[in-house]
């Protein structure tokens, strides 16, 4: 009886815990007869009532009827006159709404606690007598922006803000002329702005003052990975990967995700795809789940993925980039300029917007099946790791760069043989490990890519090694423990 009690107590509390990480906001799109409409949800459980708004360009509207049970919950929303009942579900921190009218389920995610546009910024504007420094405090709540306007003319209140995504707009009334504003911020935390100022455009860059509007969570594991298509994940994930994602495990999305509701810069729970919308599984999603599988409960793991199908190495070299993309074909330089033209360097700002949270632990490569049968390549690797270890300020006897194999000769893998100049990388850098392939299946119709079994395996043995060498055991799904006198 005690027994049944216990385990009563157990589910009750594991219902009630799934129901309360529904709380908060989050955001949607839904297609309309204009065009794509940004949806804000926001949601409040009590025990088995979820009560909340829905907000959008056209007001603000409650939620009635709401009820919770588990990861599961429902509710009304009356659009003038007509009620229209939701359903969804909370899953690997997302939700997926269903709604009557729609084919497929809207999927929201959970609104960010603090936007990068947040803090205070400054930029240069050019006078007609000087130029003149202009200081500006951003505050974003959902899809509004309020702050000020700080000067040698005064402090001005911001009106009008609106913000979509890294754009956003805001009015100054200086003397009773309107000064509009439009304004994008950029990965490498920056702002561009542009401000109509009696029908002429002005142009100004803003940086950030408050260096420390951030704080750095030391407890933030970050890893950079690169690499050309079996990093970016040959396309196909199965249905048992989309789901248990633990949401200490993070991927900063490197590019937008129109259909999974993601923006540039901002951090997910990693449900694949990680590296591109048209991208699938790849060894960083479970390297990333066996990382916060073994590591304490307190640490939270994060990806940041670059990576170009067919590219060769010297894509990321900074003096070959330019030619290499050249002469690449049209379908690589359309990944390319998703990149805008450099990967390498956008790789570098993706990782200085990521070191804002947490700090860099590892570089993460899988890259060598268009290099196959160069002796050059581990010189090449170690120019580009040295490069990032310098332009992020980072110590390179603390950040190991891990190097997997391509598929393996055991898997017929066609470039099978570059393994032999891979498994040399450690002669070239000292802080570097290669992961073997050996077993990873590989796909049969080109033995180049490995099966979604081979990424799993593959991106285990990375997670393997790292735990390794950050001092940790590995004891399979449980959390793994520190060595003796290790925090």
């Amino acid at each position: 009886m005690k027994t049944s009690i216990t385990a009563l107590l157990l589910l009750v509390l594991s219902i009630t815990s799934n129901a309360q990480n529904l709380d908060g906001s989050w955001k949607g799109k839904m297609s309309g007869p204009n065009g794509e409409i940004d949806l804000i949800f926001t949601f409040k459980v009590n025990a088995d009532s979820l009560t909340g708004n829905v907000k959008s360009n056209m007001g603000t509207l409650p939620i009635e009827n709401g009820k919770a049970e588990g990861n599961k919950f429902s509710f009304d929303v009356d659009v003038n006159g007509q009620v229209i009942h939701h359903t969804g579900v909370l899953d690997s921190g997302i939700v997926k709404l269903n709604l009557p009218f729609m084919d497929h389920p809207m999927v929201l995610n959970r609104v960010n606690e603090r936007s990068e546009i947040d803090g205070k910024w400054v930029g240069t504007v050019s006078g007609p007598q000087r130029e003149m420094e202009l200081t500006f405090t951003f505050k974003v709540m959902g899809d509004t922006l309020t702050g000020t306007d700080s000067s040698s003319l005064g402090v001005i209140d911001l009106a009008n803000g609106v913000v979509h995504g890294n754009d956003f707009s805001f009015d100054v009334d200086l003397n009773g002329m309107t000064i509009s504003h439009k304004c994008k911020y950029l990965a490498g935390d920056s702002i561009d702005v542009i401000a109509n100022v009696m029908d002429q455009k002005v142009t100004m860059k803003l940086t950030r003052a408050d260096t420390t509007a951030y704080s750095r969570n030391k407890n933030f594991y970050i890893f950079l990975c690169f690499g050309q298509s079996n990093m970016e994940g040959f396309p196909g994930i199965e249905p048992q990967d989309t789901v248990n994602v633990n949401d200490r495990f993070k991927v900063m999305a490197a590019v937008d995700f129109p259909k999974l509701g993601r923006e540039k810069g901002h951090w997910y729970t990693a449900v694949p795809p990680l590296c591109r919308p048209s991208t699938g599984l790849c060894p960083a999603d479970y390297f990333g789940r066996t990382m916060v599988a073994n590591l304490p409960k307190n640490i939270k793991v994060g990806v940041v993925i670059v990576a170009v199908a067919g590219c060769k190495i010297e894509l990321f070299e900074k003096d070959k980039y330019k030619a290499y993309d050249s002469m690449a074909p049209s379908w690589m330089k359309n990944i390319i300029k998703q990149y805008d033209g450099d990967p390498y360097q956008y790789l570098v700002d993706m990782a200085k917007l990521a070191q804002k949270y947490g700090v860099i632990k590892g570089i993460l490569l899988h890259q060598g099946e268009s290099n196959t049968g160069d002796k050059d390549w581990p010189e090449k690797v170690k120019g580009i790791y040295d490069n990032l270890i310098k332009d992020l300020n980072l110590n390179a006897e603390k950040v190991p760069l891990l190097a997997g194999e391509v598929v393996n000769a055991d898997e017929q893998g066609a470039c099978a043989s570059m393994n032999k100049i891979i498994d040399e990388l450690p002669e070239t850098i000292p802080n570097s490990y290669v992961i073997s392939s050996a077993g990873c299946p590989a796909r049969p119709p080109d033995h180049l890519h490995f099966t979604a079994a081979g990424y799993r395996e593959l991106g285990t043995r990375y997670a393997d090694k790292m735990l390794s060498i950050l001092g940790y055991k590995v004891n399979g799904p449980e959390m793994g423990q520190s060595p003796e006198g290790k925090k």
